[in-house]
């Protein structure tokens, strides 16, 4: 689509999660590797649902759906699980520290989400989608081998409980450097 931008819906992480995030990064990149980039600091949040290119005009109408959705929802919870590669171990194309949704928060949000988004014209996903934090990316076109040993342990009592309470439509730019984002509003659940 010409002239489109790529948004997304996303929860932001609060600086004492970045600090956590920051010292697992810190410990994947004594794994060197060399074609693995780690995500910077202002790209980290997680994801709820990528809406991909939509027509300018159409971002009035989308803030509209998010702000009277978001005020049905509520807080969610997350506890980290693991870290692991996407698509696989054995040929990764990216890092992430995968989350646990203890209580269900998240599928029921991401259901509360998606039926309004999907009447608007967007694409409902087949695949079930699992909450996550993007550490590292590859670069280039092919994937890497990764050692599961070698990835920071994570999932133990207490580790990384974060509760979020809002959702942020973010603006992506694709740079050579990576992609870039940028806030297009925020809207507080509940």
């Amino acid at each position: 689509m010409k002239d489109s931008i790529r948004l997304f819906t996303a929860f932001p992480l609060s600086p004492e999660i970045k600090k956590q995030v920051y010292s697992l990064q810190n410990q994947i990149r004594k794994i060197r590797q060399p074609n693995l980039r780690l995500i910077g600091k202002y790209e980290l949040h997680i994801t709820l649902h990528f809406l991909g290119d939509t027509d300018p005009l159409q971002l009035k109408n989308l803030q509209r759906i998010l702000a009277e959705t978001a005020g049905k929802g509520r807080d969610v919870q997350f506890t980290a699980k693991e870290i692991g590669a996407f698509p696989a171990m054995e040929r990764a194309r990216g890092l992430s520290l995968n989350l646990a949704d203890p209580k269900g928060d998240f599928q029921r949000l991401y259901r509360l989400f998606e039926e309004p988004l999907v009447k608007a014209g967007y694409l409902k996903r087949e695949a079930s989608y699992s909450p996550h934090i993007t550490l590292a990316r590859v670069r280039g076109r092919r994937g890497i081998e990764v050692d599961a040993a070698s990835l920071p342990q994570v999932g133990g009592e207490g580790d990384i409980w974060y509760s979020a309470d809002r959702v942020i439509l973010y603006r992506s730019e694709l740079t050579p450097a990576g992609a870039r984002y940028f806030p297009e509003g925020t809207f507080v659940l509940g």
